[in-house]
């Protein structure tokens, strides 16, 4: 397995850079010398298209293979192959990761010399179409060594798959999440079911492979969620092609709630393929909560052509059914033409109808009590214009923000001027609301209207309860053991591959081993220990209540995606499995659910109020 078209010159840095890596024997000057000038720690080979089975200069067919085979050489279709060198000096004095030389100096080597054929792009929107993936039970009961084995094995399912459907390097995305990956497919329209066709191929194949597997811990299987939308193209930290939009989210809140070996998808993807003959009668529609009280349609594949297909209803969404029928609602009953229309819908919906209807008709909270002077429409125009208008835009937009469930992240620099950044969401905008209470004609307005005071005041301490519930879901998060232990599953699967013993980090804290993952993915935020800990909890705290992320523009490349992946993978292993974090989490969800419906109903009574003071004080928008 070999590259019959290089150079001769290509062969010989090629073979230099293969033998400095079997020895592990090289400094950071020879490195810097036969790569691009990138400080990722990779070398890159572009331009390589021929593979046969003839050996290249002092290198056999079994070198490469177990070269292959112990990650050094990915083979990639399309013609690119990568060659993995060691990303990290060993640990400097105050315990953290270094890049090997960052200097972007262009040696004019054989490797300098090859171009990329598809340069990353930046900021263009492109029609996604996600197949997300992963391994279910990754760590239950399994040695290192078999996980190490089943990621190899999935990788290459994945990789014979998009082989066979003749995918372009340019058209595809590969976004590996540790145990699993997310496949990206990029403006591709036609087969308009190529997405079903990769999953069902993926399964295929990895049912042959555990027919053959002769160990039951290197048998495994996968759940599939698939969704499609229009997002953005970026360039991540590692100068290579990722993407950004609410489209890989949706994709991997509908893997979770599968169970081994069966496929669910979107409303965007059932809404093509239940037009088409093929697909008449191959889905089951469910009706699950992803959040909160906020229901989503999801739809179960069940053709009965594939043997190895689950077509059982996942067991997440018999969860569902039955605690809805313990409620008393008009519960979903899975068929298997069912359709978009014909799904039924809860009987909370009645509930819902009544409480809209209340809220577009609030009782008043502007008395009669303000003494009507000369200047009191001047007063009352200022008590609407700079403090009622404002205030209940703000209430629209929290309210906006958990209806929809989806939320803007805020990036802030760490130092300056280091491109390492901190995230967050400020869920509730406290900073804008404490603005408007305090000011001197909030101040007035509420010392005039004893109610409305009583109301903001109430809603404020929901806020703090929720924020409250919040903070203990992320302790939770942090004290249990399922984080540590799936972070230092991350790392060892990586050291295996850098030949670094387990006695160097296996007795790393939390803080330890969260900067040295992040470091390996290339966040600039792992040379900041507290605030990389904190990160990764808050994202793994967002991935619990399943909350859809806006990414900030002035993030760093790469950032979130990394940090959404890797958090999505330990919310997985935490759900349902770590006591303290499945009760804070009933919390926190508990305490967000009233904040939505609160802010509903105050925002109406705030444009109520508005009116209000319109009509008794004379005042004008």
């Amino acid at each position: 397995m070999v590259f019959d078209d290089l150079t001769p010159n290509q062969s010989k840095t090629l073979v230099e850079i293969i033998e400095a890596l079997k020895t592990g024997n090289y400094s950071d000057e020879f490195v810097s010398a036969r790569r691009p000038g990138n400080i990722q720690g990779f070398v890159h080979l572009y331009g390589i298209s021929g593979v046969s089975d003839k050996v290249i200069e002092g290198l056999t067919d079994s070198d490469l293979q177990t070269l292959k085979d112990e990650g050094y050489i990915t083979l990639i279709s399309g013609g690119r192959a990568s060659l993995k060198a060691k990303a990290y000096k060993q640990y400097d004095s105050q315990h953290r990761f270094s890049r090997i030389d960052a200097e972007q100096t262009h040696h004019q080597s054989p490797i300098t010399e090859m171009s990329v054929s598809h340069p990353p792009k930046h900021g263009e929107d492109v029609a996604a179409k996600y197949i997300f993936l992963d391994i279910v039970g990754f760590t239950n009961n399994r040695k290192t060594e078999a996980q190490a084995d089943i990621v190899k094995q999935l990788n290459g399912i994945v990789s014979e798959t998009i082989k066979r459907k003749s995918i372009p390097d340019d058209k595809r995305i590969f976004l590996p999440t540790g145990d699993g990956i997310c496949i990206a497919l990029l403006s591709i329209e036609s087969p308009f079911d190529v997405h079903i066709q990769i999953a069902l191929t993926i399964l295929d194949l990895l049912n042959t492979y555990n027919t053959s597997a002769q160990s039951g811990t290197r048998r495994f299987q996968v759940r599939i969620g698939i969704d499609a939308n229009t997002d953005t193209l970026v360039v991540d930290i590692n100068n290579q092609q990722n993407i950004a939009g609410a489209g890989i989210s949706m994709a991997s809140r509908i893997m979770n709630l599968a169970d081994g070996n069966q496929i669910l998808v979107g409303d965007a993807v059932y809404n093509v393929l239940r037009h088409r003959e093929k697909y008449t009668s191959a889905f089951k529609a469910f009706q699950a909560t992803v959040k909160h009280n906020t229901q989503m349609s999801v739809y179960q594949f069940v053709s009965p052509d594939y043997e190895w297909l689950n077509i059982t209803p996942p067991t997440s969404l018999q969860a569902y059914q039955e605690n809805q029928t313990m409620k008393g609602a008009d519960t979903i009953h899975p068929s298997a033409d069912a359709g978009a229309d014909s799904l039924s819908k809860p009987a909370s919906e009645a509930a819902n109808k009544i409480a809209r209807q209340t809220t577009n008709q609030p009782v008043s909270l502007i008395s009669n009590e303000v003494s009507q002077h000369s200047n009191t429409p001047q007063v009352a125009t200022q008590w609407l214009r700079e403090f009622l208008k404002p205030l209940a835009v703000l209430l629209g937009d929290i309210n906006k923000d958990f209806n929809q469930n989806t939320f803007a992240l805020s990036a802030s620099q760490i130092q300056p001027p280091t491109f390492a950044y901190t995230y967050g969401i400020d869920f509730f905008k406290r900073a804008r609301w404490n603005e408007l209470l305090s000011s001197d004609v909030g101040e007035y307005f509420l010392s005039k209207f004893p109610s409305v005071d009583k109301v903001l005041s109430s809603f404020g301490k929901k806020m703090d309860d929720a924020d409250e519930a919040f903070g203990e879901l992320k302790k939770s998060i942090e004290e249990s053991p399922l984080l540590l232990k799936h972070l230092m599953d991350i790392h060892e699967r990586r050291m295996i591959r850098e030949r670094v013993p387990r006695s160097e980090y296996e007795h790393s804290n939390l803080m330890q081993i969260t900067q040295h993952v992040l470091g390996q993915m290339s966040l600039q935020i792992s040379h900041f220990p507290t605030e990389a800990k904190d990160n990764l909890v808050r994202f793994v705290a967002y991935s619990l209540l399943g909350l859809m992320i806006n990414t900030p523009s002035d993030s760093q490349y790469g950032d979130v995606p990394i940090l959404i992946n890797i958090a999505s993978g330990i919310a997985s292993d935490l759900k349902g499995k770590d006591g303290s974090t499945s009760k804070s989490l009933e919390k926190t969800g508990r305490f967000f659910n009233l904040i939505e419906s609160e802010s509903a109903a105050l925002h109406g009574q705030l444009k109520k109020a508005q009116t209000d003071i319109v009509d008794k004080y004379g005042a004008t928008f």
